[in-house]
């Protein structure tokens, strides 16, 4: 069976409250771009999305926002290099490791933009010059076994044929092994803060070499780990699912995973009337620009 995709602009409504709660103009949030991408192999069973970190530090210095945006860009390099390592490894693939090899493949290739933007570790100051990032997940279907890699909130599932969830890959602030330095700041200080978790908490080791914080694709080496890699045996009728965290509030509700298990000819059609019908009720939980791969064994 062919892989189902989806990749969902945000909901206007969901735009006019993130406007409410950053006291901006709809019109500011109305032209924000695309920052998810999704890739899906044409040669092999091979999922790849990433969701780009939005630039809190243009929205909150009211910046215009750039078009296309750095973001959205490091999703895509890292989706294409991610997916063009897998197709080149795939007949050779036995384990998690395997994966976490074809992270640092998308990874190196996002360090390569990077540099070409002009930031580096040598150049970055957390703010007006910082890394652009992003969330990914992966998922490679072989021999009945989905061998999965992720990195903070994109996620690879495991569905059964009745749409129960079996396996989720894991969040990204469960990773945590160590104190980080402690926030000096003003409480109520968003830039600082932000600037704060930048520098301290993203892509953080200790000098033991042990996570503090949470981890994103910036093409960082220390970014690496923080990507979680995992295996799962898929049985008759299970259903792969690798997607950005505009889905994963759709995920918690029985009746939509049920739709995904049972894949009828109008996915698409059924998705967005249940969007429809949702993103009303909660714009904030639904309304995200969201990815989905759907596959099967």
């Amino acid at each position: 069976m062919r892989p189902f995709t989806l990749l969902e602009e945000a909901d206007t409504r969901f735009i006019e409250a993130a406007s409410r709660k950053n006291g901006r103009d709809p019109a500011y949030f109305a032209n924000l771009p695309q920052e998810d991408y999704l890739r899906a192999s044409a040669r092999y069973p091979i999922y790849a999305v990433a969701d780009g970190v939005t630039l809190l530090e243009w929205i909150i210095e009211g910046r215009p926002y750039p078009r296309p945006s750095p973001a959205g860009e490091v999703s895509r390099i890292f989706c294409e290099a991610a997916a063009h390592a897998a197709e080149a490894a795939y007949d050779a693939i036995a384990s998690p490791e395997d994966i976490r090899r074809i992270f640092a493949a998308g990874n190196e290739a996002v360090a390569h933009y990077q540099a070409a933007e002009g930031r580096t570790k040598e150049t970055v100051d957390y703010w007006h010059t910082d890394f652009f990032a992003a969330t990914a997940a992966i998922a490679v279907i072989k021999d009945g076994v989905v061998y999965w890699g992720s990195i903070c909130d994109s996620y690879v599932i495991r569905l059964d044929s009745t749409g129960r969830v079996l396996s989720k890959t894991p969040i990204c602030d469960s990773l945590a092994e160590a104190a980080p330095t402690p926030y000096e700041g003003i409480a109520g200080d968003l830039a600082a803060r932000t600037k704060y978790r930048w520098r301290h908490l993203r892509n953080r080791l200790d000098a033991a070499g042990k996570r503090v914080g949470y981890g994103v694709i910036t093409g960082e080496p220390e970014a690496l780990a923080y990507v979680s890699v995992g295996a799962w045996p898929l049985a008759e009728g299970d259903r792969v699912a690798v997607l950005t965290d505009g889905f994963e509030e759709y995920l918690e509700e029985s009746d939509f995973t049920a739709l995904l298990a049972a894949w009828p000819a109008d996915l698409g059609e059924r998705i967005a009337a249940y969007s429809a019908r949702r993103i009303p009720e909660d714009p904030e939980r639904f309304g995200h620009e969201r990815s989905l791969i759907l596959a099967a064994p």
